[in-house]
């Protein structure tokens, strides 16, 4: 039996679905709300493979939500496709071809039963989408724009073609190749969504909908002080933007520009009210670190991370950070970048014989603008230790310099100082890394709880002088690549994020093939960082 018979046959158990005509790849059938739709066979073979019959109809000109825009010519006739499902959300090679069948139309049914409520609460589901497909093209900015509920003016910056839109707090680490320009524009957040629906095929936005948003008499849209503001605002240009915040789980911001007759002066509302000419709806990029990260399930932090070491480690450890949510790094290390560490090091080759902090701090500032990156290319010692602490108001400091005489020196100074501390390093057997953590006021330092850490995790069997790389007296460097890099960052990311809830210093062993393990670590007195056990328990 062919798609066409099967299909005819399965509809034969719903009643709200009769067969209308068997037509060529498909069947066109009616919905007892006097509704009609063609269901289009495009494959041979519907079982368990990735193909699904497609929706359409040629014939539904009202507006309801999750219709495709766009038409798609079939034989000569102009179809608009219904959109169902969410093709990442099912796996339909477990499907056989009766099974899809009655997915799609009991998909079908629910979405042409919807109530206006219901169908309102769908437009606004997929209101950047209608938003984008009714917009203007010779406009796209790409906005960073912090969204809270106060009305920003913003600021504009143009490059070749491209524009940036942005919030007077933001700072971007490549302005000084933009060139600022006199356009207008203001963000203006939207706190009730309710009846407020993006431009459809038949719909297209006029002056009532904004009006609708801005100077609503029956239900505040946008918040009172916002709409305080912009009756006292005075607009002399012949158009502006409005960038509006949409409530959703990642603030949708979706913006239109008003052209107005004249360029005169006046009161925002009466420039809108009587002088507006066109409002033209434009795609806009959200590009925001905020938002990006928000995107993929970040959580942008705040605090200041000052990174020691910016070798193999260090390298990794402070790309992995920003794309964990950090913006704030500072970078100390007053080593040259060597190309022998090419293939385990975040930095490429050309950066060969650069100082490492001030080449990361070119990459790092490169993933994303808002990124802020201050470099030092020398070492770290006792005199200038604090005063980097102090002078950048550093929350966390990361050791990723892997000499244990050097954690030492410095794990005195750093004993009364006000952030917290971590202390990461890779293991001489090339395969474990080892972490101690310190939070801010707890106790102990490098020297004492190093040696309960080599009692919680002795290093894995394996050591070999042949792990050992030798330059003869000018050096030596212990083989270990990407995995074991890979193992100890994700060690580093796990302290990070133990670090800000605990209150007390903790270990972490990464290996490559292991995972992670924690333990917290039990202080004893220690004469190096010359705190004694009763002074401790008179801190807790």
């Amino acid at each position: 039996m062919d798609n066409n018979g099967h299909f005819c046959e399965i509809l034969k158990k719903y009643e709200s679905f009769t067969v209308e005509e068997v037509i060529n790849d498909g069947v066109i059938i009616n919905y007892s709300k006097n509704m009609t739709f063609s269901i289009m066979f495009f494959s041979d073979n519907y079982d368990y493979t990735g193909q699904m019959p497609l929706i359409v109809s040629n014939n539904f000109y009202e507006d309801f939500p999750h219709m495709i825009t766009e038409n798609m010519n079939i034989n000569g006739t102009d179809y608009r496709v219904i959109c169902l499902y969410e093709k990442d959300k099912y796996i339909f090679s477990s499907f056989n071809f009766e099974q899809k069948i009655d997915f799609i139309l009991n998909q079908l049914e629910k979405l042409i039963s919807l109530d206006k409520l219901n169908q309102e609460k769908e437009f606004q589901k997929e209101f950047s989408y209608y938003w984008n497909t009714q917009a203007q093209r010779n406009f796209y900015p790409h906005i960073y724009i912090s969204c809270d509920e106060k009305l920003k003016q913003l600021t504009y910056y143009k490059k070749n073609s491209k524009y940036r839109v942005l919030s007077m707090d933001k700072k971007l680490n490549d302005l000084s190749s933009w060139k600022k320009t006199k356009d207008v524009g203001f963000f203006i957040p939207i706190i009730d969504v309710s009846g407020i629906l993006p431009p459809t095929y038949q719909r297209k936005w006029e002056i009532d909908d904004l009006l609708y948003i801005l100077k609503n008499s029956q239900v505040d849209k946008i918040p009172g002080d916002v709409y305080n503001a912009l009756s006292k605002l005075s607009i002399k240009s012949k158009k502006i933007d409005l960038f509006f915040r949409f409530p959703t789980e990642h603030d949708l911001i979706f913006g239109c520009r008003i052209i107005f007759k004249n360029s005169g002066v006046g009161l925002f509302f009466d420039k809108i009210i009587k002088d507006t000419d066109k409002i033209e709806p434009f795609v806009s990029k959200r590009e925001d670190f905020l938002y990006l990260n928000r995107s993929i399930g970040n959580t942008k932090s705040d605090k200041k991370v000052a990174i020691v070491g910016c070798g193999s480690l260090g390298s990794y450890v402070s790309t992995e950070l920003i794309k964990s949510g950090i913006s704030n790094l500072v970078l100390v290390d007053g080593d040259q970048f060597t190309s022998e560490n090419t293939f385990r090091h975040t930095l490429p080759h050309l950066f060969s014989d650069i100082k490492k902090s001030i080449a990361l701090k070119v990459t790092l500032e490169e993933i994303h603008p808002e990124i802020s990156v201050e470099s030092y290319p020398y070492n770290l010692d006792n005199e200038n230790i604090e005063s980097i602490i102090k002078e950048h108001n550093i929350d966390i400091i990361i050791f990723c310099i892997g000499s244990t005489d050097e954690q030492i020196k410095l794990s005195k100074s750093l004993s009364g100082n006000k952030c917290s501390i971590i202390y990461s390093w890779l293991e001489s057997n090339g395969q474990d890394s080892r972490i101690i953590g310190i939070p801010v006021n707890s106790y102990g330092c490098y020297r004492c709880l190093k040696k309960e850490v080599e009692i919680l995790f002795p290093r894995s069997k394996g050591y070999e002088e042949s792990i050992w790389i030798s330059d003869g007296c000018g050096g030596t460097r212990v083989k270990y690549g990407n995995r074991t890099l890979l193992a100890a960052s994700n060690g580093v990311l796990e302290a990070y994020e133990e670090i800000l809830s605990s209150k007390a210093p903790f270990a972490i062993a990464s290996n490559i093939t292991k995972g992670i393990q924690k333990s917290p670590l039990e202080w004893k007195e220690c004469d190096y960082c010359g705190r004694k056990a009763e002074e401790i328990c008179s801190t807790e």
